[in-house]
């Protein structure tokens, strides 16, 4: 009686789950989901917004849903994100002049790391 307990319980909850963002077609799912990984929330600056629960995130997965829907592609929501946001939203911030710090310090960090290490252990 538990184990059927258990199973009715389980099943009517997954019966009972509905999809927040549904889709027609299973490309704008994709491209939704893709997007949503590919964007951090303004927030919680270490999540993307597939993973965040802040009210900034729910209203910008609602804006990329509409958009999604609306066929835009992934181009013209980037540079909606971007003209809003700037770079700091995108997770993978492009190479250009304000972050080659932030590229290149754990690289040089490294090697000046190395470079003590050595010293150290030749004297």
């Amino acid at each position: 009686m538990k184990r059927f307990l258990m199973l009715f319980f389980f099943l009517n909850s997954y019966a009972m789950a509905s999809d927040l963002y549904p889709f027609h077609t299973v490309n704008h799912q994709k491209q939704f989901q893709y997007l949503m990984n590919s964007f951090r929330c303004v927030v919680c600056q270490n999540d993307s917004l597939a993973t965040s629960d802040a009210d900034i995130a729910h209203q910008l997965k609602q804006d990329i849903y509409v958009m999604v829907k609306n066929n835009a592609s992934n181009d013209v929501i980037k540079q909606y994100l971007l003209q809003r946001y700037g770079n700091f939203i995108l997770l993978k911030p492009p190479l250009i002049t304000e972050t080659y710090f932030l590229w290149f310090s754990p690289f040089v960090l490294l090697l000046l790391g190395g470079w003590i290490f050595l010293s150290v252990m030749r004297k």
